[in-house]
């Protein structure tokens, strides 16, 4: 898999977009090497916070099933507290330096640089 980090900030849709346009989609971290590739590049251009391809949605107050899993194979569902109709997900380094996959409840219209990821 190659990777791609974009400094520029966009909103979850739009980084979302521009990976679809170049052949590709935003980084899905479905396993620790995924994770550790991503968090690396993240780290080397001092990025502390991007977007990446997890998302569900809403219907009717119930989960959709969601597009993609965590990289720990768990499935978002109740577990995380979902506000209005979408959920969106970052990647993001608390200050102790660990990285994390965080829930951004209803604010998928925050901008954040972003990690897409295609096949060679």
């Amino acid at each position: 898999m190659y990777y791609k980090l974009v400094t520029s900030d966009e909103r979850w849709f739009g980084a979302n977009r521009t990976c679809y346009n170049e052949g590709g989609e935003l980084a899905i971290l479905s396993t620790d090497q995924t994770m550790d590739e991503v968090t690396a590049l993240l780290q080397s251009a001092g990025i502390s916070e991007a977007w990446i391809g997890l998302f569900s949605e809403m219907r009717d107050g119930t989960m959709e099933s969601p597009q993609w899993q965590l990289r720990t194979g768990a499935i978002p569902g109740p577990t995380f507290p979902t506000i209005g109709r979408y959920r969106c997900f970052m990647l993001s380094k608390d200050p102790s330096g660990v990285w994390n996959i965080i829930n951004i409840i209803h604010k998928c219209a925050t901008t954040l640089p972003y990690v897409c990821q295609r096949r060679y």
